[in-house]
């Protein structure tokens, strides 16, 4: 006969006449009236606001309803945020998972202890990077729906992509086969990115609208001409001015800024967000553009690029970037002021093309006013849902949309000058890795070129 094990656990049976153990006898499934329930009459665990209306969202997504337990009486152990939400979705009857061989004191016992073990676990962040990462390559509007706040969401994504990533332009010609209207997107493959570049000017609302295509822009953000600045001699030693917007006067450079973003500014949504890099010489005349648009200024960010530039008296070392509203406030507030381990203020420090580097040449000898692509990325992450459409109607190079591709967001570019824009397009095809296409005749960049030199050289 074996002898009793002394480390064994001593279990308590009830006596026979009384109910059996559970694993004898299991709790019962049923289907009951919903106004049946009722709560608890102490509920131990709170809800913060705004849960309930995503338990709404998430039933509504998938239709999908776990059961609510109750005891004998129908009285609820778990469930009472499920039980609300049924309600107001105008549910009338409810799946119940009946616990009826507890006692009152089990069932007290019970509900603290399932609260308490959904308080051990802990995600795995690497399995959990990978499922988003898939869910955004499959369908990026299921990432919403996950409820993971957006800046974690956003934290895991970034891992890894600590560094500049500005090595990737290519060689700026000096001519460009490219002309107005020439539009590039990426084809119809499966997980090919939504991104669309745009060669046309800015202030035209017609190009403006072909660009976003109608969706609705969750983010201008952009590095606009400066206005009374001159490039050539001013902020480039070897780069002529751009083909508008620099050298102005004051009252030429507020109707300039107030053309230009009144074409970009009816496809940003209500409460959406107005990024504007400027300079100490251009912030009145763009402030005065905004104010007069109905743009709301929320604060101004100083960009400090950790060295100096040209300049005259003091070297420049700090840019601006004017931060505004289509309304009364940025709805997307992904920073919470550090909830989500993003701890941003209104100092960004990033090292600008003054640095020495590898990245300076290529990068400068593109584009006069490159700005870092890590930079763009943390603003864009700020303010913005995977997903969302990012437009800057003067990307140059293209740095935006490739720090929206960077982040999962939609980039839409515009840029007037051929050169410029090739260089944008070249960009965005080694960044992704696919080619792009040209919208009208359906060719790729290279193939269209050679089609224009063909014609170009047989008509001489």
């Amino acid at each position: 006969m074996p002898q009793p094990n002394s480390n064994a656990v001593r279990v308590r049976q009830r006596p026979q006449t009384s109910t059996a153990l559970q694993t004898e006898r299991p709790s019962t499934f049923t289907q009951i009236p919903i106004d049946q329930l009722k709560p608890a009459e102490r509920r131990v665990r709170k809800h913060p606001r705004g849960k309930l209306d995503k338990l709404v969202s998430t039933i509504r997504r998938f239709s999908v309803v776990a059961p609510i337990l109750v005891d004998k009486d129908n009285r609820i152990i778990d469930g009472h945020l499920l039980w609300e939400a049924l309600k107001t979705l105008g549910h009338t009857t409810v799946y119940v998972q009946r616990a009826d061989h507890l006692s009152e004191a089990e069932v007290e016992t019970f509900r603290i202890a399932h609260h308490a073990l959904l308080e051990m676990g802990q995600w795995d962040v690497e399995q959990l990077k990978l499922s988003v990462e898939g869910l955004i390559q499959i369908d990026p509007d299921l990432v919403a729906h996950t409820l993971l706040p957006m800046g974690k969401i956003d934290g895991l994504l970034l891992s890894g992509f600590d560094q500049p990533a500005d090595a990737d332009i290519p060689t700026a010609e000096k001519t460009s086969l490219l002309q107005h209207g020439d539009a590039f997107i990426f084809g119809p493959a499966d997980g090919a990115p939504m991104h669309r570049l745009v060669c046309g000017d800015a202030k035209d609302p017609t190009v403006i609208a072909q660009a976003v295509g109608g969706k609705a822009v969750q983010m201008l953000f952009s590095d606009v001409p400066y206005g009374l600045v001159p490039i050539e001699g001013v902020v480039s030693a070897k780069h002529k001015d751009f083909v508008e917007g620099a050298s102005m006067s004051e009252p030429e450079a507020i109707g300039f800024f107030t053309e230009l973003l009144g074409a970009s500014a009816p496809h940003v949504v209500r409460n959406g967000a107005v990024f504007l890099f400027i300079d100490h010489r251009g912030m009145y005349g763009l402030t005065q553009a905004t104010r007069s648009l109905g743009l709301s200024h929320i604060c101004t960010v100083a960009w400090d690029k950790t060295a100096g530039g040209m300049g005259g008296l003091y070297r420049h070392q700090v840019e601006f970037v004017l931060v505004l509203a289509k309304g009364e406030r940025i709805a997307v507030n992904n920073v919470q002021l550090g909830k989500h381990g993003r701890n941003r203020t209104t100092l960004w420090s990033s090292s600008g093309m003054a640095q020495f580097g590898v990245d300076r040449k290529a990068a400068l000898d593109a584009h006069p006013t490159v700005k870092p692509v890590q930079l763009l990325s943390e603003a864009i992450l700020d303010v913005t849902n995977v997903g969302d459409v990012i437009l800057d109607p003067c990307m140059g190079t293209g740095s935006t949309v490739v720090a929206a591709n960077r982040v999962n967001r939609v980039g839409v570019g515009v840029e007037i000058d051929p050169i410029y824009f090739e260089v944008a397009v070249r960009r965005l095809q080694a960044v992704v890795d696919r080619p792009m296409i040209h919208e009208e005749t359906g060719l790729t960049l290279e193939a269209l070129l050679d089609q224009r030199a063909a014609s170009s050289a047989a008509a001489a």
